[in-house]
């Protein structure tokens, strides 16, 4: 019938996914490190989630900009060593490398976290913290702390 646990650990997923929207948002409005680039690209990112052995879209998106730099963001993750129940963990890239062809987009950071507060990942980006290469494309989803991400637009702003 229902699996009560799955439920309510989608239902979680669900919402710090949409938390973390929110803080993509936040921090983009917020920030005064914007560089200036010939060409700014908005580029949206679609979420995806694990639900009884299947991935669902979540109808939550990611939305990055090309030349803005030090962007944020906050994944909720599932009770580990860490804590005892769910938290967030946040994120941050100095700057974000679009390609796209009239096939596939991709998209290439250097992710720096997670950090469990934003203070703290903000301020490893602005001092230049080394990080980790992430890529996603537009044809194919990839694991990404427990969710699945995918190109899924972009326009020139």
């Amino acid at each position: 019938m229902f699996n009560t646990s799955k439920n309510i650990t989608f239902a979680l997923i669900l919402l710090v996914v949409a938390y973390g929207v929110q803080c993509n948002d936040i921090a983009q409005i917020d920030s005064n490190d914007t560089e200036v680039a010939e060409e700014n690209l908005i580029v949206g990112v679609s979420m995806h989630v694990e639900h009884e052995g299947e991935i669902r879209h979540a109808n939550k998106f990611l939305t990055f900009e090309t030349n803005k730099k030090c962007q944020t963001w906050a994944i909720a993750v599932q009770a580990d060593e860490q804590s005892a129940e769910s938290y967030y963990q946040y994120f941050a890239t100095p700057k974000f490398d679009f390609k796209a062809t009239s096939s596939e987009a991709s998209l290439t950071w250097e992710e720096i976290g997670p950090k469990l507060d934003l203070e703290s990942v903000e301020t490893a980006c602005k001092s230049g913290e080394a990080g980790n290469e992430v890529t996603i494309s537009s044809s194919d989803l990839t694991s990404y702390h427990q969710i699945y991400l995918k190109v899924a637009y972009h326009f020139e702003q």
